[in-house]
């Protein structure tokens, strides 16, 4: 496969990650989950994933990296009822991959935490500007850290 913008060989993942998922957890929050990118497409080993994030009537785009084995996010500050345009994108050490088809999602409204949340008994962690958050939800417990600049 080949980068179309520039027509040379993609020297990361010549796919994105499959099966990209959207869960509203809060009014303001969204959980965001994939599966791998097929092993024919890694081109090497997958060391992150970058999650690209924008409100439908902005022209903002945030970008969010976990890094390897995480496959789930919750990208937290959304606006309450926004229409969300979500897409992802492994990386290599030889370079980025190409972005999955954007996935669309409306946060809801009531703010009501999704009880699907608590089965998903991974830990996970979620890195967003200079806050890390670490989620054990199998132990039902949050701990949080700054990281100072």
């Amino acid at each position: 496969k080949t980068n179309t913008f520039f027509n040379q060989p993609f020297l990361g993942p010549s796919a994105p990650p499959q099966d990209l998922k959207l869960k509203d957890t809060t009014s303001t929050s969204l959980l965001v989950g994939w599966n791998e990118v097929p092993a024919v497409d890694k081109n090497g080993i997958i060391i992150s994933y970058t999650v690209s994030y924008q409100a439908i009537d902005s022209a903002l785009v945030e970008n969010l990296t976990v890094y390897f084995p995480t496959r789930e996010v919750i990208l937290t500050g959304l606006i309450k009822s926004m229409n969300y345009s979500v897409r992802i994108l492994a990386s290599t050490d030889k370079g980025d991959g190409m972005y999955s088809d954007p996935e669309f999602f409306v946060t809801n409204q009531d703010g009501k935490l999704d009880s699907n949340l608590a089965k998903a008994g991974n830990n996970f962690n979620v890195l967003r500007k200079i806050e890390i958050l670490f989620f054990s939800l199998h132990e039902e417990q949050t701990v949080g850290s700054e990281i100072a600049l």
